[in-house]
């Protein structure tokens, strides 16, 4: 049997502990929650220059309306140096939407403020109208469907 002076230090570690399953049970319940709804399929690939993997870069994936894409999100990416020539979309919004998109790969080289930057590619694939590249976004893509190999 407890002494009544154990009895509220008791009930006040009940009281202050309470507060914390319950945060924790609604933080799991809502992570739980829409686990199989994906914002949009995983898009992955590499760049490469002339086979090489290009050292670093911004990747950007424009929905190309043109071609039915009604999508209002930019997709875009950049190649760590310390991972060369691999990229990974993320999106301004929802997710990416499935459809053509408009490619753009901006890659240039500054090795000091004193120096202009060198362009690592040509300058056309720094704009999607002028780069030539384009891909269709599908649910179920091959591992190089998001692959591209550019020239200098």
């Amino acid at each position: 049997m407890q002494s009544i002076s154990e009895q509220p230090r008791d009930k006040m570690k009940t009281s202050v502990a309470y507060p914390w399953y319950v945060l924790i049970s609604v933080s799991v319940a809502v992570m739980g929650c829409g686990a199989g709804d994906q914002p949009g399929p995983q898009i992955k690939g590499r760049i490469t220059l002339n086979g090489d993997p290009l050292p670093t870069g911004i990747v950007i994936f424009s929905p190309d309306t043109e071609n039915g894409n009604t999508s209002k999100h930019e997709l875009r990416a950049q190649i760590d140096p310390a991972n060369p020539g691999v990229y990974e979309l993320k999106s301004d919004g929802d997710g990416a939407s499935l459809g053509w998109y408009r490619v753009a790969v901006f890659a240039i080289e500054s090795p000091n403020r004193m120096t202009p930057p060198v362009w690592l590619v040509d300058r056309k694939y720094a704009n999607v109208e002028t780069s030539g590249l384009a891909v269709e976004v599908i649910a179920n893509p091959s591992d190089v469907a998001y692959d591209f190999d550019l020239e200098r």
